[in-house]
């Protein structure tokens, strides 16, 4: 938690998946230029490139949970949605990860270097999530086709722009090769009531669906993943008349 980093591990066998290179961040040099790809205010694919601007003792800024490390100081524009990415030097490896930033100067981002991350990567052990269980699994539901894909979801909606959050209530209909669904949020600080969107669906895999929305009027969209029963996905609404904005994620499981 000092550190703000997660690793999260996946058993697999038979399959190849692709990786990032990790580099040496004990030999990042000041003025060393860097690229960061991430996905900042959910662009995804941006590509921003900068200098290692100072390397500094996280004690020494008020950054709350971050402590006791050495953290980088880059120029490298860090926007919400770049935290968690990587962060390159110019032979493509990894050296750290984009943390946050000061929006009150210009250019003042903050990454967690690499070699905080690797003794996690080499551990043997993972800890639970507070609140879950290590033998625990969701109900387990096959969308083997785009009919399983049917059906009632409830969760939980969490704002990005305005505080709170409340319930949210997916009902997904399959007629042939098309998909729509019904989705309420509940408590929206907005005024939103719900839409009907239509839905593009991708197979990944046996459990595996993307899929992208679209609002009958564009007012809401979003992209998500239905996988083991359960949907995860983020929105975004726009009302025109009165020029609101929001965005945020959907949390919801099939019933």
């Amino acid at each position: 938690p000092n550190r703000d980093i997660a690793v999260l591990k996946v058993k697999a066998s038979g399959k190849d998946f692709p990786f990032l290179p990790l580099g040496d961040s004990d030999r990042v040099e000041i003025g060393e230029q860097v690229v960061a790809i991430g996905s900042p205010l959910r662009f995804e694919g941006t590509v921003s490139n900068g200098i290692i601007s100072a390397i500094r003792e996280a004690n020494d800024l008020p950054l709350g949970r971050v402590r006791d490390i050495i953290i980088f100081q880059t120029t490298a524009p860090i926007s919400k949605g770049n935290s968690g990415g990587p962060l390159f030097n110019l032979d493509g490896e990894v050296i750290a990860i984009p943390t946050f930033f000061y929006a009150r100067g210009q250019n003042l981002n903050f990454a967690v270097p690499i070699k905080y991350v690797i003794p996690l990567l080499n551990s043997t052990s993972l800890t639970p999530l507070t609140g879950m269980s290590a033998t625990s699994s969701p109900r387990q539901t096959e969308f083997g086709t785009l009919a399983d894909l049917a059906g009632t979801y409830l969760g939980v909606w969490q704002s990005g722009t305005y505080p709170g959050s409340g319930a949210a209530v997916m009902t997904v209909s399959v007629a042939g090769e098309t998909v729509s669904a019904r989705v309420i949020l509940t408590g929206s600080p907005i005024g939103y009531k719900g839409d009907t969107l239509r839905m593009k669906a991708t197979k990944l895999g046996s459990n595996i669906w993307t899929v992208e929305f679209k609002g009958e009027h564009s007012a809401l969209s979003g992209t998500g993943i239905f996988k083991e029963g359960q949907f995860l996905g983020d929105y975004r609404y726009r009302r025109v008349r009165r020029f609101v904005r929001d965005y945020g994620q959907w949390i919801l499981k099939k019933q």
